[in-house]
C-alpha cells in the first residue's frame, strides 16, 4: 500500500494552562449554551388528601420505589397502601393502591432480588386477627401483588399490631420490625420474626422493655456485620413514665445480645439507626422540653454509641420550636444525613422540611428547608445518600406525598448557591461536585 505523503506541522508556542482542562471547560460552556444546569428536582404526588411518603429507596433501573399512604387515590377517601415508582427525574412510570374501606398504611418498601419488592405496614381493612394487623405484601416489578400475609394478636380496642421495617434475607426470606400488641395488657411490645421467601414465619421474638405492661414502639432496624440486626424504637420509661430512646441488638437468630434503654436527658424518641464503620452505631431520634404557657417544644438529637450500646457522645440541633429527625444516612465522607421537620408548635404556624448535614463528631456542616415560610405542613420522613453523591428523601408537602433529590451539598437548584466572582481566565474555572451530568462551574 503507498503511503500518504505527510504535511509539515508548524510548531505551536506551549499553552500554560492543561490542554485537558481547556477542553473540558470547552465542552461545559457549550454544554451551558444548549441545556440549563440543575441540581436536582422536587416533585409532588396526590391531590392533597392526606397523601404521604414514607419510605424510598433507588431500584436497579436508576429510578426510585416509594411508599407510604394516600387518601386521594383511595375509592373510600380512607387512607390505603401507595406504593409510587418513578425514573430517575421522579417522573412517575406506574402507582400501585392497595387496602379496602379501612386505614391501611406502609412504612417501608425495599427492592427485592428477584426485581420486585417488600412492603411493610399494617392494615384495618383486612385485619382478621384483630382490629389492626401487620401487613406483608410481595409484589412483582411492576406492584402487581404476589402475595400478602397478615399478622397479629387480638388486643381489643387498643390493637395496634404493625410493622415498621422489612429487609430481605440472604436465603430470600424476609425479617420483619414491628408492634405486637400484648396479650393480657395495653400496649405494644417489640416484634422480630422471621419468614421464609413465601412470607411463612419461621421464628419470632418479642420485648417488653418498659417491664410495666405499657407501650415499646418499633422504628427502624438494620442488618449488622455479624448477620444479626440493631433495632430502634421508644418505651415508656421504667420510672418517671416518659419515653426513652431504646436500643436492641441480636444475633442472628434474633436471640438478645443487649438491650439499651437511654436516659431521658439523651434522647426521648428513637426514630432511626445504622451501624458506623468501627462497629459502633449511630441513632437519631428527638428530645422533648418544656416549652412556654405549657405548648410542648422538642429538639432534634443524634446519639453515638459503641459497640456494646455505650453512649460515646450526643449532639442537639434546634431550629425553631418543634424538630425532629424522621431519618439518616451515613455519608461517604464519614458523616451524616438527617431529614425530620421543624416549625412552630402552635396551631395555624408552618412547618418545613429540614435537611441536616454533620461530620463525623456530629457537628453540623450545613442546612437546607424545604417548603420554609408557606403555611402549611411539611415533613421529610426518609433519606438516602445515592450513588451520584446527592440524596433522595421522601415525606409530604402540603398533604402531598413528595420526592426531592438534592446534589451533594443538598441543593436542587444552581440558583440556590451564593453568587460566585466572575471568573477572567480560563485557568481559573474549577468544577464543583454535583451530580452526574449536572455540574456547576466555578
Amino acid at each position: 500500500m503507498k503511503t500518504p505523503p505527510v504535511t509539515p506541522v508548524t510548531p505551536v508556542t506551549p499553552i500554560t494552562t492543561p490542554t485537558p482542562l481547556i477542553l473540558v471547560i470547552a465542552g461545559l460552556l457549550l454544554a451551558i449554551g444548549t441545556q440549563p444546569l440543575h441540581a436536582g428536582w422536587i416533585k409532588t404526588y396526590g391531590k392533597g388528601q392526606r397523601d404521604w411518603g414514607l419510605s424510598v429507596q433507588p431500584t436497579t433501573d436508576g429510578g426510585y420505589i416509594a411508599t407510604g399512604f394516600t387518601a386521594s387515590f383511595s375509592p373510600l377517601f380512607s387512607d390505603d397502601v401507595w406504593l409510587l415508582k418513578t425514573d430517575s427525574e421522579g417522573d412517575t412510570l406506574w402507582t400501585r393502591t392497595y387496602g379496602g374501606d379501612g386505614m391501611d398504611h406502609a412504612f417501608c418498601v425495599q427492592q427485592t432480588s428477584d426485581g420486585g419488592y417488600i412492603i411493610v405496614g399494617f392494615t384495618r381493612s383486612l385485619a382478621r386477627l384483630g382490629r389492626q394487623d401487620l401487613w406483608l405484601l410481595k409484589t412483582d416489578s411492576l406492584g402487581d401483588t404476589l402475595w400478602t400475609r397478615i399478622y397479629g394478636v387480638d388486643g381489643g380496642e387498643s390493637d395496634l399490631d404493625c410493622g415498621s421495617f422489612v429487609l430481605e434475607t440472604p436465603d430470600g426470606g424476609y425479617i420483619v420490625f414491628g408492634d405486637q400488641n400484648k396479650r393480657d395488657d395495653a400496649g405494644t411490645n417489640f416484634w422480630l420474626f422471621k419468614t421464609d421467601a413465601s412470607g411463612d414465619t419461621l421464628w419470632t421474638r418479642t420485648w417488653d422493655l418498659t417491664k410495666k405492661g405499657f407501650w415499646n414502639w418499633s422504628s427502624c432496624m438494620e442488618q449488622t456485620a455479624d448477620g444479626g440486626h440493631i433495632l430502634v424504637g421508644s418505651s415508656i420509661r421504667p420510672t418517671g413514665g416518659s419515653t426513652v430512646l431504646a436500643l436492641i441488638k441480636t444475633d442472628p437468630n434474633g436471640d438478645t445480645l443487649w438491650t439499651h434503654l437511654y436516659e431521658e436527658d439523651e434522647v426521648d424518641m428513637g426514630t432511626c439507626v445504622q451501624q458506623t464503620p468501627e462497629g459502633g452505631y449511630i441513632a437519631g431520634g428527638f428530645r422533648f422540653i418544656p416549652g412556654e404557657a405549657g405548648w410542648q417544644e422538642c429538639d432534634m438529637r443524634l446519639l453515638k454509641t459503641d459497640k456494646d450500646g455505650g453512649t460515646l457522645w450526643t449532639s442537639t440541633y434546634d431550629w425553631q420550636e418543634l424538630d425532629q429527625i424522621n431519618g439518616l444516612d451515613q455519608t461517604s465522607d464519614g458523616g451524616y444525613i438527617l431529614v425530620g421537620s421543624a416549625g412552630g408548635n402552635k396551631p395555624d404556624t408552618p412547618r418545613y422540611m429540614w435537611l441536616l448535614k454533620t461530620d463525623a463528631e456530629g457537628d453540623t456542616l450545613w442546612t437546607r428547608s424545604f417548603g420554609e415560610g408557606e403555611i402549611n405542613e411539611n415533613s421529610g420522613n426518609y433519606v438516602q445518600q445515592t450513588s451520584d453523591g446527592g440524596y433522595i428523601i421522601t415525606g409530604y408537602m402540603d398533604q402531598d406525598l413528595c420526592l426531592i433529590k438534592t446534589d451533594s451539598l443538598g441543593y436542587v437548584s444552581i440558583a440556590e448557591e451564593p453568587p460566585l466572582t466572575p471568573v477572567t481566565h480560563p485557568s481559573n474555572w474549577q468544577i464543583s461536585a454535583s451530580i452526574g451530568p449536572q455540574i456547576t462551574l466555578r
